[in-house]
């Protein structure tokens, strides 16, 4: 299992999924799974700021007679949806996490 992240040139210590994988024995998903927990790894601060832009951009074109382009749109839209979907699945992982620690402390 372990060459299977070496391959990849992940850290098996730092993928949090390695961890949850490593107790129920499901390797074939470890390398894909860790391959997100990289990809996710921007903090909760960093999406925050990444939805600031359309937000910005819809209030300004509430309160005034500005209307934004297509590209700008597309840019605030890739920025906002990146940003929440980030914030959406921060969010999963952490009910998971603190839902795999209550039944840890259940069964002892």
């Amino acid at each position: 299992m372990l060459l299977i992240l070496y391959q990849f040139n992940y850290d098996y210590l730092e993928c949090g999924i390695w961890k949850l994988c490593k107790d129920k024995g499901c390797p074939k998903l470890v390398k894909y799974l860790c391959q997100l927990d990289y990809f996710f790894q921007l903090s909760v601060t960093v999406n925050v700021i990444l939805l600031i832009p359309l937000i910005v951009d819809g209030f300004i074109q509430f309160k005034t007679s500005y209307e934004s382009n297509n590209i700008k749109r597309l840019i605030t839209g890739c920025l906002f949806g990146y940003g929440f979907f980030n914030l959406l699945l921060l969010s999963f992982m952490f009910i998971v996490n603190q839902g795999m620690k209550f039944g840890r402390f259940i069964s002892q």
